[in-house]
């Protein structure tokens, strides 16, 4: 402002005035962009998380925020998946309320309404996994309902779950090898099959992988120094979901 004050007392003519006009708000916008460039945050949101994860699965090792921040997108659809390239692997809610999340489910299918109601919430009641996610293998999408004492781990560990099974799709759609760990890390298999698998088979697959890995990946999330305490997956507080235990129990 102060810079412009002083260029607005020497310049008399409209023509100069519009370009030191444009040349000193293009010189604004620049140091803006690199002042928010230079912030390093340390919770977990969409976009952090979803970078953390995918180098996990492509490279095995989880990021400092240094190097997610140089990653960071300023501007970001609202929960898209992206691996290390960019290209776009589906999107993710998470958060969705439980009557929602049962509509998408009920759209599916019969197969995937009888997997997702009663293997998922069984999960949820016998192992207290504290959400459940259903996967879409035509739009690549994926629907995440929060239990209502779910902790911050469930809740990053629905959202590595996600980017798993929307990984895997995504390469079996391109008729690729799916991602790989190395040194004794969790695989998912190569497909035999030209055809694309299901949500059902892409969520399995993606679920043995994490439940090998996921124990290393939130230690090295705290050895890094991500604040893994504070539940920042949510853009708003979503609702939750409870299972009460049949009657006369």
């Amino acid at each position: 402002m102060l810079a412009g004050s002083a260029v607005v007392s020497l310049i008399r003519s409209p023509g100069p005035t519009w370009a030191a006009l444009l040349i000193l708000l293009a010189a604004h916008l620049a140091l803006n962009h690199r002042a928010v460039r230079a912030v390093r945050l340390r919770t977990l949101n969409r976009q952090r998380a979803g970078i953390i994860f995918d180098s996990w699965i492509a490279e095995s090792r989880v990021p400092n925020p240094t190097q997610v921040a140089l990653r960071e997108r300023i501007f970001e659809r609202d929960g898209v998946v992206r691996d290390t390239s960019g290209t776009i692997l589906g999107y993710c809610s998470i958060g969705v309320g439980f009557e929602e999340y049962m509509k998408t489910v009920s759209n599916a299918g019969s197969q995937a309404r009888s997997y997702t109601i009663e293997s998922r919430v069984l999960d949820v009641a016998s192992e207290s996994t504290g959400y459940l996610l259903h996967v879409d293998e035509q739009s690549r999408q994926c629907w995440i309902t929060l239990a209502e004492d779910c902790t911050v781990k469930q809740q990053v560990k629905s959202w590595f779950t996600a980017c798993f099974a929307l990984r895997a799709l995504h390469a079996a759609g391109n008729m690729s090898r799916q991602p790989a760990g190395v040194d004794g890390h969790a695989k998912l298999d190569p497909r035999r099959s030209s055809q694309p698998p299901t949500g059902i088979e892409a969520l399995d697959e993606a679920q043995q992988c994490v439940e090998s890995t996921f124990e290393e990946v939130w230690e090295g999330l705290r050895s890094m120094g991500w604040d893994v305490n504070t539940a920042a997956l949510e853009t708003r507080r979503g609702t939750r979901f409870a299972i009460s235990p049949p009657a006369g129990e």
